[in-house]
């Protein structure tokens, strides 16, 4: 492999802006955080602080850099006389089925060091949910749990050891009751409900054309039941937050997927759903996340308790809890029969599926969803009749986790595939390429492909090593979604401030080891032609940054990468304005008001194609300024808004001269002349709602293709894997290459080795159990 480029730009191998912080173990998880990062205003460590952070005063509510490296924080300055830091934990439900009869935390309180046992009565709204709120922040007295490890009390103390005595001292009698086990218990009339509506938690109908016509006129159909297992993300960071007072409300130190759903999740609880400043949420390092850290766990907790006891507050979970307690993948049970005619050319899905969510929703409507509507795979046919319903059960909650739902299908309908292929006498790999999606042809789901679609070259890419290994390989395609889409509002957005002489951006965009923060910073490079040392990514949290949308799969490469493109552009106007000002004498917003992109909002003027595609650049304005459309705020903050349409795109060749890269001669100098200045984008691809009654409806702003062939060994081991992906254009491909290269291991896992097992809903396995890959079952990966 090449090496890294100390220079970043788009299609450019680039180092991580994090790997330094977390390689030399000076950036901070929220488990890093400790009472010493809470510097008092004007106590007796103010002194060195300031002499440290090379500052004159602190004020409280200050988040210190650290000097070597402004990205990343080292104190946070409080108002004289906070608390020192205490530490919280939960006492959990032993049983996943079972009325709270009492709750007897006098031996607790009566410990010295315990602060306070917080339950169910102490929550002013003891409901949150990431999407559907049913989740209990604790279960009272007198309701059921619904799972292995819900919350009954929160116990707070001065250190972690009293908090451990503590924990135990708390008695909790139950009214032990019989789980519901798994899907078919809960579809059952006679089934207890756990929760007020019933058991079904979700359920969608994707149809089109006539797949019963269809099937009963294939020339051969193939039809079979697939059952697959709860899996565990494994992420190498247990759930950690510190949430501390702050102005009329709390702020959380958090490590999550999206820093706006976890406020307003602790708003909702809070009751404060109209003032929502008086929470804010900054993420700090994340390790690792797959989908797993989209759901509070921790964070509402330590707010409860930092805003009651007016002191910092940590609250984590133990690597058993965390196994027992957060989302896991989906467990699937479905009937899937499809068709094709004489010569291996489908024509018919007809399919029913159903997930176990286990004891909450979390994101089940969006996987259930996802599971549908790729359940087609990435072939050209139209008609499909798939049934998703999503069951509650007493089983540990389920919800995102990386492939949203679309790993289960999709292993449903490539397993089916290769039977049709033996029926018609075809290789596994020919009735894929047969069948493979191609520009401007059909989806099932009536998109229509854009041009940048290659599924047929990821083909064309594996085949030699298919044909090689006849009898010992297999094959199988895939596709999905990036975006949220289905008509729903999903914008991506950013704020980029010229501060000491560095474009900062600032986008509350969470970073869980996919690399988003690196890719913006090698857009903002790409577009304005400003060196790696001139740009930074800026300690950004609700408060300072606009709302970014979920962290989920390459949603912010894409979407917020956007953002941060047309932000870009409006920078490098202004950039070449600031020269012109300087020329000239006239002023730099005299000289953006008179360029056509203020005076005559200009639409699509640069590119006639969506973000990735292989298109030519329309010619630049005579004028130099390619901004299509933006405005000049009274503070003078430009702004615009926009779709990828608007705003060009990088080409085969990954640069465009004419656009990409500053036609200013000295763009260190222009930039020091727009210090404090404001750029802001907000990126919006509409999308059609599913069902749309439309003929071709536009369900995903984009989609990526991909083909793997795994090769066994003489002892039927797994030895080689070729990965083929179609990814659009690849902004950091060193990134790509260990997103590639993590996702097929974890597909191996899945699998071939992982498990998660369940006795009478109660988790069996530890960490060291669940199945997950060692060093030595890693195979060659050719990506």
């Amino acid at each position: 492999m090449e090496p890294a480029s100390v220079e970043t730009g788009v299609g450019k191998k680039t180092v991580r802006v994090d790997v330094r912080r977390k390689v030399l173990g000076y950036g901070k998880y929220p488990d890093d955080i400790g009472p010493e990062y809470f510097v008092p205003e004007h106590g007796e460590r103010a002194e060195e602080v300031k002499k440290l952070c090379h500052l004159e005063s602190l004020h409280s509510g200050m988040v210190l850099a650290n000097p070597e490296d402004p990205g990343c924080s080292l104190f946070e300055v409080v108002d004289d006389g906070t608390p020192s830091m205490a530490y919280g934990s939960a006492v959990r439900a032993k049983y996943p089925r079972a009325k709270v009869v009492s709750i007897d935390a006098s031996a607790a309180l009566a410990l010295p060091g315990v602060l306070a046992v917080f339950t169910a009565e102490d929550v002013p709204v003891n409901k949150v949910g990431h999407i559907r709120r049913d989740w209990d922040v604790m279960i009272a007295v007198g309701d059921c749990t619904r799972c292995v490890g819900d919350a009954i009390a929160l116990v707070v103390a001065e250190s972690p050891e009293i908090l451990e005595k503590a924990k135990h001292l708390v008695k909790v009698s139950y009214e032990v009751l019989t789980p519901v086990r798994n899907i078919r218990e809960a579809m059952d009339p006679s089934a207890p409900k756990i929760h007020e509506g019933g058991n079904l938690c979700e359920q969608r109908h994707v149809v089109r054309g006539d797949a019963k016509e269809a099937l009963a006129h294939a020339a051969y159909t193939a039809t079979a039941s697939f059952k697959t297992p709860f899996t565990e993300h494994a992420f190498l960071e247990p759930e950690c937050a510190v949430a501390l007072p702050y102005g009329d409300g709390v702020k959380v130190l958090s490590s999550d997927q999206g820093a706006f759903d976890t406020r307003r999740e602790i708003l909702a609880m809070f009751h404060w759903e109209d003032t929502p400043d008086r929470v804010v949420v900054e993420n700090q390092l994340i390790g690792g996340g797959f989908g797993g850290k989209e759901d509070v766990s921790v964070q509402h907790l330590a707010a409860l308790a930092a805003y009651r006891l007016h002191r910092p507050v940590k609250v984590k979970l133990t690597r058993q809890e965390s196994i027992n307690f957060h989302p896991k993948r989906h467990a699937m049970e479905a009937v899937f029969t499809v068709g094709c005619d004489e010569n291996g050319i489908l024509t018919g899905l007809d399919c029913e599926i159903h997930l176990d969510t286990g004891a909450y929703a979390s994101l089940c409507g969006p996987v259930l969803e996802r599971a549908c509507t790729h359940a087609v795979g990435p072939y050209v046919y139209q008609n499909t009749d798939i049934r998703g319903y999503g069951w509650y059960t007493d089983n540990p909650p389920a919800g995102a986790f990386r492939g949203f739902g679309v790993t289960q299908s999709e292993y449903a309908l490539e397993s089916l595939l290769n039977v049709l292929a033996a029926k018609v006498g075809l290789s596994p790999w020919e009735i894929r390429y047969r069948n493979a999606i191609e520009p401007g042809k059909v989806l099932p789901n009536g998109q229509i492909a854009d041009a940048s679609t290659a599924l047929r070259e990821t083909l064309l890419a594996v085949k030699p090593y298919f044909d090689a290994n006849p009898g010992r390989c297999g094959i199988a395609c895939a596709m999905k979604n990036a975006g949220v889409g289905v008509g729903l509002p999903d914008h991506g957005r950013v704020k980029i401030v010229v501060e000491n002489h560095q474009a900062v951006v600032y986008a509350a965009a969470s970073d869980i080891g996919q690399g988003c923060l690196t890719v913006f910073t090698q857009d903002l490079a790409e577009a304005t032609g400003l060196p790696m040392t001139a740009i930074r990514i800026g300690l950004a949290n609700t408060q300072n940054a606009p709302d970014s949308g979920t962290t989920s799969g390459s949603r912010q490469t894409l979407l917020t990468g956007e953002a941060v493109r047309g932000a870009a552009f409006l920078l490098r106007d202004a950039l070449l304005a600031a020269e012109r000002s300087e020329e000239s004498g006239e002023s730099i917003d005299a000289i953006l008001r008179n360029t056509e992109g203020y005076r005559h909002p200009r639409q699509n003027s640069n590119t006639s194609a969506a973000y990735g595609t292989a298109v030519t650049f329309a010619p630049v304005p005579v004028d130099g300024f390619v901004s299509p459309a933006f405005l000049i705020e009274d503070d003078g903050t430009i702004s615009a808004h926009g779709t990828g349409l608007d705003q060009g795109t990088y080409g085969s060749a990954g640069t465009q001269s004419a656009i990409h890269g500053s036609p200013v001669k000295d763009v260190m100098g222009a930039l020091s002349l727009l210090e404090g200045r404001v750029f802001t984008y907000d990126y919006f691809e509409p999308t059609d709602k599913l069902g749309a009654d439309v003929p071709n409806p536009k369900s995903h702003v984009a989609y990526a293709y991909a083909t793997n062939v795994a090769v066994l060994d003489e002892n039927g081991r797994v030895s080689d894997l070729y990965a083929a992906y179609d990814a659009g254009k690849v902004v950091n491909p060193l990134s790509i290459q260990g997103q590639i290269e993590g996702g097929v291991l974890m597909s191996m896992g899945y699998a071939l080795t992982e498990d998660f097992p369940l006795k009478d809903c109660v988790p069996q396995a530890k960490f060291g159990t669940l199945g997950l890959l060692r060093s030595t079952d890693i195979p060659r990966i050719h990506a």
